[in-house]
């Protein structure tokens, strides 16, 4: 008869070090993988070990890991790292809750493979592009199409309506202040496949 051996779940440290791994071989791919860190809330500690972190601004139910980069309307990435059979406790729910409430996403992720999943998912999605000004009434200009004739950019006299397209949303190869949203996403989208 054949015996088997049953594997024993690896912790929450074994599974944040693989994840932490493998970040580093794809940061060459990705190189927003290079900002990920990680926030030491838990562990065993000795009572002044304790008392220091605490000083120092360490907080329970702060995620484990972040992502401090800008992806699909979310300023942030966060997640908990959790083994198959740990919980998500009140006050870490009322972190993420909050952190949420505040523009960053916030994923509890089971294991490194699912923490891998999830960033891939956030790096991936979409870009952005914004450009501050003012709304003006009453519309001025015939170019271009919906409320280009009613949006004033900041540091400009005319509107997107009275600005021609090269104006609008021309740049010059190596410069990244494309003036509209529309171009400066596009910027965005390719620099990002260039670099993959």
């Amino acid at each position: 008869m054949k015996r088997t051996t049953k594997l024993p779940t690896p912790s929450e440290h074994q599974e944040q070090a693989a994840l932490f791994a493998w970040a580093k071989l794809a940061a060459a791919r990705l190189p927003e993988l290079r900002l990920l860190f990680a926030v030491p809330n838990g562990g065993a500690r000795d009572a002044v070990t304790g008392a220091r972190l605490k000083a120092e601004g360490v907080k329970p139910g702060i995620p484990d890991v972040c992502l401090p980069v800008a992806r699909g309307g979310w300023i942030g990435l966060w997640i908990e790292m959790k083994t198959s059979k740990r919980t998500l406790k009140p006050h870490q729910r009322a972190i993420g809750e909050a952190l949420a409430a505040q523009g960053h996403r916030v994923a509890v992720c089971w294991g490194w493979e699912s923490a891998r999943a999830e960033i891939l998912e956030y790096l991936a999605a979409e870009r952005r592009g914004e450009v501050e000004g003012t709304l003006v009434w009453p519309p001025r200009g015939e170019k271009g199409f919906g409320y280009d004739p009613m949006f004033q950019p900041e540091g400009f006299d005319v509107t997107f309506g009275e600005m021609s397209a090269q104006e609008k949303h021309g740049w010059k190869p190596g410069d990244a202040t494309a003036l509209s949203h529309r171009a400066r996403a596009f910027l965005a989208l390719a620099d990002a496949c260039l670099r993959r």
